[in-house]
């Protein structure tokens, strides 16, 4: 059997880190431990997939409605069209970051579009951005504040969302209970259905 370089040391860390867990008490650490791991493995295979359902979404929509780099005032009105007024504070600060771009910032192509309903565009220059390279977090986004987007996908994409922020982003430890890990499976495999 070949053993990739590293194996050992990342086994040595996994062990030393959950003896030092011991503290808490709980009864099966080790078990919480790998549904932590699972989650987060499952984020990244989900991104995937989201990444390529949303490029073919974006794709077909700028096909079906003949926009193109020749008419960006048309290419800007589409996409502030589009966005979720679910939140009407974070859609109105969306339409306003959308109005500040320049011209030359938008284009008729999908990134473009995937780019402005990320919660990131909101924070940064969004021609710094390469949605290739989108967390998890900001292709979920997409299908929250985006409404070509069903409100199935919406609300699939608000638990595992929700679940990503508590599990993933801002984890004190790496622990997720199987109570907890129940639903947080549901709604990324029902999330995996959908797209």
């Amino acid at each position: 059997m070949n053993v990739i370089p590293g194996d050992d040391e990342l086994l040595e860390l996994n062990t030393d880190y959950l003896g030092r867990l011991q503290y808490l008490q709980r009864a099966d650490i080790p078990r919480e431990f790998t549904n932590c791991s699972v989650f987060r493995v499952s984020l990244y295979i989900l991104r995937e997939r989201l990444l390529t359902y949303i490029q073919r979404e974006f794709n077909e929509f700028i096909r079906r409605n003949s926009l193109s780099n020749s008419n960006i005032p048309a290419v800007r009105r589409n996409i502030k069209e589009h966005v979720r007024t679910t939140y009407p504070s974070k859609a109105n600060e969306r339409n306003k970051r959308i109005d500040q771009l320049h011209a030359s910032q938008i284009s008729a192509d999908w990134r473009m579009f995937a780019k402005c309903y990320t919660g990131s565009f909101v924070m940064r220059n969004a021609k710094q951005e390469q949605i290739e390279d989108a967390d998890p977090k900001d292709l979920l986004e997409i299908l929250l504040y985006c409404d070509l987007f069903s409100d199935e996908l919406f609300d699939a994409a608000s638990c595992v969302l929700e679940h990503r922020n508590r599990y993933y982003g801002h984890l004190d430890v790496l622990l997720i209970d199987s109570d907890t890990m129940i639903p947080i499976t549901k709604a990324t495999q029902s999330l995996i259905r959908l797209i």
